[in-house]
């Protein structure tokens, strides 16, 4: 019997150049967009793992899938570099800046591990969040993958099988018996799969301002009411979730839309149904016999007034001692976040300059007695974790992407339009909030969609 032998296109290479040449462009389009879907998709497996097993092997699993895809990313990523460098295509760093700052940022991060009070730590994270050094080059390879896809075409399939997934968890996170228990990690109602109902606030905000923007973008009556009653079951999810500052992101994005389509697009008619929808659900939705928005504006404006009553009676006191026991007070507002952000200034100006290392905080908390982990501030936990140029590169690395498509706001696509308002959303709230690695890859999903548009002059097509 013969040997079979199978014969391909790259048998006759002699050179990494010729492999290079004979790969195809949407190879790489093509490749992305099923990396980016085994993500999309994964929250449904993750319910039937952790139904046959437990929620520590669903944990894990999951972050073997970010590993796995955010690597493939990269991968692509340099062979794409390769690919351009070995065709002698002119790359200009002005053109590339979003993406050589973003290089830079995770340099300096791989330099402040260093310096870290705990190596092993910072490059590896920690049992809960996993967010050490190595899961922010995931994250860049996850943003590699989503700059590659262009055709609009996948990028709104991509969008339809979030929206298909969020609504399934939703749906089970509803249903409260035994059975649903065991499949959203033996957590409460309102966490979905995830292990804190704030991280599932992030997870909804996507859907919700997704869902708006398809509902903006199909003209078919039959389907815009879909897209509508998606938006109304995840935005009521959200309000149930009872995160205020993913809920006080939406509120500030959904005006920004709303100025946006009156004064740019110049298109009122859509608004209408999302703001009222928005009002009902806000009005309506109630949870242990309290209405849940009431409650959380009353407590919001309760910690300004406190905050402002406090500064007014410590500028009255002389004595220095009595004037810190005055601003103490405020240590309480946004559920102890004032405590939070105050140590964690404290420690950036004890290491300004490259900082305790990342994922620094939670022995630095310990240390002076105070139960939390991160500082629910992107911005300070940037500061503690990497110093102040850590801040400023990575203002600059988000910054440079926004500003650029903010120049061009009136010429960028549907598409571009939701990216824009959901990174803007996700920002918001990261100023609140903490990162996880399993809900933070959406978040780069939708900033590489507007991280290419700032390659361009001009809209993509």
């Amino acid at each position: 019997m013969k040997n079979v032998v199978i014969k391909t296109k790259f048998d006759d290479c002699k050179n990494l150049r010729e492999i290079l040449n004979l790969i195809n462009t949407s190879f790489f389009e093509k490749t992305a967009y099923y990396l980016l879907n085994i993500w999309i998709l994964y929250p449904l497996l993750m319910m039937m793992i952790t139904y046959m097993s437990n929620k520590d092997v669903s944990r894990n699993i999951m972050f073997y899938i970010l590993t796995f895809i955010g690597s493939c990313g990269l991968l692509l990523g340099l062979i794409k570099g390769l690919k351009k460098f070995y065709k002698k295509e002119k790359i200009s760093i002005k053109k590339y800046l979003p993406i050589v700052i973003g290089i830079v940022l995770l340099l300096w991060c791989l330099i402040t591990c260093i310096f870290s009070i705990d190596i092993n730590l910072s490059i590896f994270g920690d049992y809960y969040r996993k967010e050490g050094l190595q899961t922010y080059f995931f994250y860049g390879g996850i943003l590699l993958l989503s700059i590659m896809i262009k055709n609009k075409k996948l990028l709104l399939k991509i969008f339809n099988k979030l929206l298909f997934v969020e609504v399934i968890i939703g749906i089970i996170a509803l249903l409260d018996n035994s059975i649903t228990y065991e499949l959203m990690n033996n957590q409460e109602s309102y966490t979905g799969i995830f292990s804190q109902f704030n991280h599932y606030g992030y997870y909804l905000m996507f859907g919700v301002i997704t869902s708006i923007f398809m509902f903006f973008y199909n003209k078919k009556n039959i389907i815009k009411l879909i897209y509508l009653l998606i938006y109304t079951f995840l935005l009521q999810m959200l309000v149930l979730n009872d995160t205020f500052g993913c809920f006080l992101s939406i509120f500030i994005t959904l005006f920004l839309i709303t100025i946006y389509y009156i004064f740019i697009k110049k298109k009122i008619k859509n608004l209408i149904p999302i703001l009222g929808i928005f009002i009902l659900v806000c009005a309506t939705t109630t949870r242990y016999n309290y209405n849940i928005v009431q409650k959380n504006f009353n407590r919001f404006f309760g910690d300004v007034a406190l905050v402002n009553d406090t500064i007014k009676e410590s500028k009255k006191e002389k004595d220095k001692k009595k004037k810190d026991e005055i601003l103490n007070k405020i240590n309480s507002v946004g559920t102890t976040r004032g405590t939070l952000w105050k140590y964690g200034i404290k420690y950036i100006g004890e290491r300004p300059i490259v900082g305790y290392g990342i994922e620094s905080t939670k022995p630095l908390y310990f240390k002076d007695k105070v139960d939390q982990s991160r500082p629910h501030n992107i911005l300070i936990q940037f500061g503690v974790f990497t110093g102040i140029p850590g801040i400023i590169i990575y203002i600059l690395f988000i910054g440079t992407i926004l500003i650029r498509n903010l120049k061009k706001i009136k010429v960028l696509d549907d598409i571009s339009i939701l990216s824009l308002f959901i990174v803007t959303c996700y920002l918001m709230s990261s100023m609140f909030g903490n990162s996880m690695f399993y809900t933070s890859p959406y978040f780069f999903i939708f900033l590489g969609i507007i991280c290419k548009n700032a390659f361009y002059k001009k809209e993509l097509t």
